[in-house]
């Protein structure tokens, strides 16, 4: 469990934009920001604008809630809370989570059950609490955002906007840890390349646009094609084709960052969803993909094929799409560059 500290910019800093904050945090992931400093930046931000306020951001491991990171003295009210378990009759945040809702407590004293907890709340100060869920794929908990207060009342209308906003940038960084280390189970997989499946795909372009929709990010997607990839299964067999699709997939998880969701979307169509793109960074992860799938492939027995791609790519607009028209707009950049010999297209709504 770590302290909070997230380095944001000044004038981020000085005018305790949650909005902005949430957008740099993601920005952070996007390039590849551990976990624990994104979940950082996330309290950060938010105990610039409630400095009454402490809180902590934890991960739900199994049945028990293990704090990750703390801002201001709720490390020591956990410590002295104890095992919080996911459960019915557990603790004020451990029922949260077993409601799959927010909980907001005015007054922790009365409402803990056990005297530990009561005895927690009243040694450090705190008196009401605020349970944010951090809810992933399929209404699956991967943790809480819990905030203690000094003042025995209610969170405003506008904090409960920003608890919002953050337990949703939380759900992201979790949600892309997890992918990261490969916790996703056997059936979101594509047998033969190890990635996410279209499946698991569509569900989480779903989430990710809804919450782009709401906080107005600029989500991306980039479709992908194999050039040819038919002359080397007719020429060299399938067992070769397989090879060349789990080398592309390997060269793309290399050429990637943890954060991008990739996927083989099927045959040799591939796909990455990031959570916020712009023009700059499609031109850059164009250029990389492109020189990394051109390096000789080294086929068993002395054999080596080269192979290329066509790349589509779309920025969603602001107010985002639906999945499937992020997906048409990527196909349509993506047949425009293979009608053009390969290479990449971009589809930029500020443009087109």
């Amino acid at each position: 469990m770590t302290t909070s500290q997230c380095d944001l910019p000044a004038d981020v800093t000085a005018g305790g934009d949650v909005e902005r904050a949430c957008g740099h945090i993601l920005e952070g992931l996007a390039q590849g920001a551990p976990l624990e400093k994104s979940l950082a930046g996330v309290l950060d931000v938010l105990g610039m604008r409630m400095p009454a306020c402490s809180g902590a951001l934890m991960v739900a491991r199994g049945d028990v809630l293990e704090p990750i990171v703390t801002m201001r003295n709720a490390s020591r009210y956990l410590e002295r809370m104890g095992r919080q378990v996911i459960a019915a009759d557990g603790s004020v945040c451990g029922r949260a989570v077993w409601q799959r809702h927010p909980v907001m407590v005015q007054s922790l004293e009365y409402e803990e059950t056990t005297p530990r907890h009561r005895k927690a709340a009243r040694a450090c100060g705190f008196k009401a609490g605020w349970f944010y869920p951090v809810i992933g794929r399929n209404r699956a908990v991967l943790g809480v955002l819990a905030i203690y207060s000094v003042a025995a009342e209610p969170p405003t209308q506008r904090q409960r906007e920003w608890l919002r906003m953050a337990s949703a940038t939380a759900a992201i960084a979790m949600f892309q840890q997890s992918v990261a280390v490969g916790l996703s189970g056997p059936g979101q997989r594509d047998a033969l390349t190890g990635l996410l499946n279209r499946d698991s795909f569509m569900e989480e372009a779903a989430r990710i646009l809804a919450l782009a929709q709401r906080y107005a990010w600029r989500p991306g997607l980039v479709s992908l094609s194999l050039n040819a990839f038919s002359n080397i299964n007719n020429a060299l067999g399938h067992q070769a084709g397989d090879f060349v699709l789990r080398e592309t997939a390997s060269r793309l998880r290399m050429d990637l960052r943890d954060t991008d969701c990739l996927v083989r979307m099927g045959g040799d169509e591939f796909a990455v969803l990031l959570p916020e793109m712009d023009v700059a960074c499609a031109e850059v992860l164009a250029g990389r993909i492109t020189r990394s799938l051109r390096r000789p492939v080294d086929l068993c027995g002395d054999r080596t094929v080269r192979i290329d791609a066509s790349i589509g790519m779309a920025i969603a607009p602001t107010g985002a799409e639906t999945v499937d028209e992020m997906i048409a707009l990527a196909d349509a950049a993506m047949h425009r560059a293979k009608a053009a010999g390969g290479g990449w297209v971009l589809f930029d709504p500020d443009i087109h």
